[in-house]
């Protein structure tokens, strides 16, 4: 999904891209989408509300997790095992990854030399993990 971001950046065309003058801008589904004016996770009524989050579509993911993790709230992923508990755990706020909860992080945060690369690491249970990792091409 991190993925389908970028490649929305790349069409330039997509609802969650802004063109403001001479920049561009990609809109996140905030965590509090279901609570705002708007009450909804679809970017366009976000953005009309005035609701989505922006960032720059030059961003470098790197110490950016906290607007993924917002987006990934928002459109509904949540641990399975706890509603209480984060779906997104990032390794600089908490490193406690519980069954059903999914760690992302991006370059230096994740270990990684390439800040366009990020690691997403889900805990299945006591001793299996599901990791893959993305990579932006430049």
């Amino acid at each position: 999904m991190i993925v389908d971001k970028w490649t929305h950046i790349n069409l330039d065309s997509m609802p969650d891209i802004r063109i403001l003058g001479n920049n561009c801008f990609l809109y996140f589904v905030p965590s509090n989408a279901k609570i705002g004016t708007a009450k909804s996770t679809n970017i366009t009524d976000l953005l009309k509300s005035n609701e989505a989050i922006p960032t720059l579509c030059n961003h470098y993911p790197q110490g950016s997790e906290h607007t993924y993790y917002d987006w990934f709230w928002g459109i509904g992923f949540r641990n399975i095992h706890d509603q209480n508990m984060p779906a997104v755990v990032s390794p600089g706020r908490n490193n406690n990854l519980i069954i059903g909860a999914t760690q992302f992080a991006c370059g230096a945060n994740a270990g990684l030399s390439n800040r366009y690369s990020c690691l997403i690491k889900s805990r299945l249970d006591d001793s299996t993990y599901l990791t893959d990792q993305i990579t932006k091409e430049n």
